[in-house]
């Protein structure tokens, strides 16, 4: 069984070492290999993590908004599913608990960079109604909004 949840400061470990089961050390967000600067910001809120975890309590899917303040608009992104647990629809799942995080905090949206990076990540938003970033051509045709 899979559970989705908020993560927190305690859950610091369990992020990175998903983050380096899939990438190794060459992730950019290099918050992910600073335990004690991503342990800070998960309690400052200054990053709010949601992850889905295995009946082992391993964080299998991730994804988190960065926030810098009331004036600013949080910024989506720091999706990550291991190989073994990836077309299930976890990133989806994740997702929806971390647009409605961000709705329970005010924001009518985030900045979602993903979605000019992967194909993915793109057609998912904009079926969701959630068209952010800059789009670069990589939805394919027939593609609904």
């Amino acid at each position: 069984m899979v559970a989705i949840k908020r993560l927190t400061a305690s859950d610091a470990e369990k992020i990175a070492q998903c983050v380096r089961g899939v990438y190794g050390q060459n992730y950019a967000h290099e918050l992910f290999y600073d335990l004690p600067r991503l342990t800070v910001a998960l309690e400052t809120g200054d990053i709010m993590s949601v992850g889905a975890l295995n009946d082992a309590g391993e964080v299998i899917a991730h994804m988190a908004m960065t926030h810098r303040g009331a004036d600013s608009t949080p910024e989506s992104g720091s999706t990550v599913v291991t190989s073994s647990a990836r077309g299930g629809g976890l990133a989806w799942k994740v997702g929806a608990e971390l647009i409605s995080w961000c709705k329970e905090l005010g924001f009518s949206g985030f900045l979602h960079y993903p979605t000019t990076e992967h194909h993915i990540m793109q057609r998912q938003s904009v079926n969701q109604g959630f068209v952010t970033g800059v789009m670069l051509g990589y939805i394919p045709v027939g593609t609904t909004i």
